[in-house]
């Protein structure tokens, strides 16, 4: 009878010290996930959810910008003097956005990013 207590001691001790070697593993391993998601992450490094939207949208800086002012109420050629551009350049910018945002004027735009503007 001595035998099976001895047996199930060296088991006992095996898996206790089996638990103190893997613990540190899968502590890492459950805590290290990310708590919150990317588009939030940069929602605070950037202080702009809008900014976040444009760029999942693939606008460049210069359309990101025209598109700001655009949802501010800037006529084109109001955001033109203010860039100092061309106005045809900031037309072209702005067909750009509506191509690629899939919109066809200014109430669409507004309309697809109001809830986005700070």
């Amino acid at each position: 009878m001595l035998f099976p207590s001895i047996l199930m001691a060296f088991v006992s001790i095996c898996i206790l010290i089996l638990f103190f070697i893997l613990s540190p593993f899968f502590y890492r391993m459950l805590y290290s996930g990310e708590w919150i998601d990317d588009s939030y992450r940069e929602d605070i490094s950037h202080n702009s959810r809008l900014e976040t939207k444009l760029r999942d949208y693939k606008l460049t800086p210069a359309e990101m910008e025209v598109c700001t002012l655009l949802l501010e109420g800037y006529t084109l050629r109001q955001i033109a003097a203010m860039l100092s551009k061309a106005y045809a350049t900031i037309n072209t910018y702005c067909t750009s956005i509506y191509r690629k945002l899939n919109v066809n004027s200014r109430v669409e735009l507004l309309l697809l990013l109001k809830e986005y503007k700070e």
